[in-house]
């Protein structure tokens, strides 16, 4: 696939994506309050549809993440003229330094939209090949938040390390109003049986805490 017949399928994918944002009533909901003084972080953002999503309906600032390089080549060149955003090449988790990002069990090479699919950095995530990785750069969660005094919204799409970074934002939370995230391991909206098990812990944290449908709320 050439590069441009692969801009022109995430085109027509961001199209889908934001329909999809359209119809996620407890996203359009966490974003309601939002305001161009608004500080959100949108940690996987992919190629920036959520992030876009939200400059577009309330003009917030966002701190984007996304590891993938392909994705962030197309996250930062979409931006770059944005002040509001500000893009950076990393992973999040509950560490800093350099980590190997799993790539789709799919994906052929950088010119396939396999490539910017589900990368993780857990080889034991369903749907990743074990063999097939790049390096990537990784930052602490903590790190991060330290640089903020108040984040009014954390979306979280980390293909699985959202274990590893979901303690410190509930350590955070006097700080955070919200968090939004996809849980993968939840046997109900996808297939990775590898995270049932830490997805069945973190939950019932959530909801011993009383954090679960009133700080945290799972993106389905």
């Amino acid at each position: 696939m050439s590069n441009k017949s692969l801009l022109y399928k995430l085109m027509y994918s961001n199209s889908k994506a934001y329909q999809q944002l359209l119809i996620n009533k407890k996203f359009i909901e966490l974003i309601k309050p939002l305001d161009q003084k608004s500080i959100v972080l949108d940690i996987g953002a992919n190629i920036g549809n959520v992030s876009n999503f939200i400059l577009e309906k309330k003009g917030s600032k966002v701190f984007a993440f996304e590891p993938n390089k392909l994705c962030f080549e197309i996250l930062a060149r979409r931006f770059i003229d944005d002040s509001r955003v500000k893009t950076f090449n990393l992973a999040v988790s509950n560490y800093s330094g350099l980590s190997k990002l799993y790539l789709h069990q799919k994906s052929k090479g950088i010119t396939d939209f396999n490539y910017i699919e589900s990368s993780s950095l857990k080889n034991e995530k369903d749907n990743v090949s074990e063999t097939n990785s790049i390096e990537v750069n990784v930052e602490h969660i903590s790190k991060i938040l330290s640089k903020f005094s108040y984040i009014d919204l954390i979306k979280v799409d980390a293909e699985g390390s959202e274990y590893e970074i979901i303690p410190f934002l509930i350590d955070n939370k006097n700080k955070i109003k919200n968090v939004l995230c996809e849980l993968h391991g939840n046997p109900q909206y996808n297939k990775n049986k590898e995270l049932y098990d830490d997805y069945q812990n973190l939950l019932s944290s959530l909801k011993k805490s009383n954090l679960y449908n009133n700080w945290f709320y799972e993106w389905y």
